[in-house]
């Protein structure tokens, strides 16, 4: 997220553009993705999460939809619609 822009009737979310859209988009059918390819952005995936579980967010929605991947393969997770913030240790409520 690089700015929030708010005016009376609406909210503004400046980001990242994700040049191939999509993670769902990138999945080659009927084969599927090459195994090194799924492994290397399996590891970046989980290394998002693992991001923002180290900041009390869990994202409660992640799926091929909600992954956008950039021109250098590399994964943001996005629509957090549903996220919700946690404390280590507590059970998570739904909001």
């Amino acid at each position: 997220l690089f700015q929030v822009i708010e005016t009376t009737d609406y909210i503004y979310l400046i980001m990242e553009h994700a040049d191939w859209g999509q993670l769902w988009n990138l999945i080659p059918e009927p084969d599927g993705m090459q195994e090194d390819a799924a492994h290397r952005l399996f590891r970046h995936i989980l290394s998002a999460v693992q991001y923002c579980h180290k900041q009390g967010i869990v994202h409660l929605d992640l799926k091929t939809e909600n992954i956008m991947v950039d021109a250098s393969c590399n994964v943001k997770p996005s629509d957090f619609g549903l996220s919700t913030r946690f404390t280590a240790g507590e059970k998570l409520k739904k909001i």
